[in-house]
């Protein structure tokens, strides 16, 4: 930590308001962001953000207050602490509040951010007839946690590292990126996107209304599993406000499907040793062979199920609140299988790139989307196709998983293998 972060925890440390509390916890994430944007390999632009989050957790006369803020001079930590006493002695004693036996120490420590390189225009010129241009993030995340009762403390630092390539001049690629904790693998990544570009230029509107077999590749899956994360979240499942609500322990799905989330990955986006509250994340399974066997917990919603937190209470970089959230979500199989899956196609078609996707409002299963991907004939690609549009209910949709490959990728915190689903229905763009 700089001395800057420690003059503010020591401030909250010995705030004499503090003393009469039964115990108190500091949480503090200081961000540091730089985008760089490259056209034609010079740099056009630079942009610079950092931000300081501090929570303060009390627990007086066995009442909890909560309360957060951005940083920004030495009055809002008394805002801070008067807000978190306020909230306490307005709250009445709640069984389910507590403060989780933890192990925390330094881990992750690490440089600031890197100046990225600019790829060799060599891999533009003559691509796609447009200018492109390349945007880098790097972020760095300084954590800490302190509790005073149990003389908790730790600290880590983290970074991540974003590549995202754009059409400046049109929205040909403007969707299209490439996320992860480096830049390595971004040339092919560029490579794969230009071509895909290429295959756009020549494609045909799909003009079926049934896919007899539908291959989802790995980046379709990971934007789905992007909408349904929070099905997972054991806030919204107690507040019956997700469609896995009171269904633990149900087939829901085909056996051929696990789901897996896990905090630990290496260099993942969202690898972080401790969460929030000071709790290691951990591997969860959230759907074993079809069946729904885990939620995402804190420590508040642990306790309410009687189960110990899966270190899921997380914050994201410039957030104002931390949420349970899915650390990296991931499609698992038992059997997966060797061979890519689309040498087990007959007739039907892929869907690649998700064009848009969204969530029909409520509470249901139901989303909306409209992709491209390629007709398959006798397990060879045949024809690009644009225009491929569903309304899907994922409890059906993913009882008709078949097989699942081995080809896995992640994109952001979501990750997946191909996945093979029979009879699913299709329709064409409107």
């Amino acid at each position: 930590m700089s001395h800057s972060i420690e003059e503010v925890v020591e401030g909250i440390r010995q705030h004499p308001r503090l003393v009469s509390t039964d115990d108190f916890e500091i949480s503090l994430q200081n961000t540091e962001t730089v985008s760089t944007r490259f056209r034609e390999g010079k740099a056009s632009a630079q942009n610079f953000e950092q931000s300081l989050w501090i929570q303060l957790r009390v627990l007086l006369r066995r009442q909890p207050g909560i309360a957060s803020i951005l940083y920004r001079s030495s009055e809002d930590l008394q805002r801070l602490v008067e807000s978190a006493l306020e909230a306490a002695e307005g709250s009445s004693a709640d069984p389910w509040f507590r403060f989780p036996l933890v192990k925390v120490a330094n881990a992750f420590e690490g440089d600031g951010a890197d100046s990225p390189v600019p790829l060799p225009t060599s891999l533009f010129s003559n691509s796609v007839d447009i200018p492109i241009d390349e945007v880098y993030e790097s972020c760095v995340q300084r954590g800490y946690l302190w509790r005073r009762e149990e003389k908790v403390e730790g600290s880590y630092v983290r970074r991540y590292q974003g590549a995202q390539f754009r059409a400046a001049n049109g929205p040909s690629l403007a969707d299209l990126q490439v996320c992860g904790t480096n830049w390595e693998g971004r040339e092919e990544s560029l490579k794969r996107l230009i071509d895909q570009e290429r295959f756009r230029k020549s494609a045909r509107p799909f003009r079926s209304a049934l896919g007899k077999q539908v291959l989802l590749r790995p980046r379709f899956v990971a934007q789905l599993l992007e909408e349904v994360g929070h099905w997972f979240c054991a806030d919204r499942a107690q507040a019956s406000l997700s469609p896995l609500s009171d269904r633990e322990g149900e087939t829901l799905f085909s056996p051929a499907f696990s789901l897996i989330d896990e905090g630990g990955i290496e260099n993942g986006v969202n690898a972080y040793p401790f969460d929030i509250e000071g709790t290691i994340p951990r591997r969860t399974m959230l759907i074993n062979k079809g069946v729904l066997s885990n939620y995402l917990h804190n420590s508040y919603t642990a306790a309410r199920a009687n189960r110990p937190s899966t270190g899921n209470y997380l914050r994201a970089p410039h957030a104002s609140t931390p949420q349970i959230a899915p650390s990296h979500l991931y499609v698992s199989s038992s059997s997966p299988m060797e061979s890519d899956l689309i040498t087990l196609m007959a007739e039907g078609i892929t869907l690649d790139t998700v064009e848009s996707m969204q969530a029909v409002p409520g509470v249901g299963s139901e989303i909306l989307f409209r992709a491209s991907g390629w007709a398959v004939h006798a397990g060879n690609r045949v024809t690009y196709l644009t225009g491929i549009c569903g309304k899907w209910d994922l409890f059906d949709v993913l009882r008709r998983v078949v097989a699942v490959g081995k080809d896995i990728a992640f994109y952001g915190h979501c990750g997946s293998p191909s996945i093979l689903l029979e009879n699913v229905p299709l329709s064409e763009e409107r």
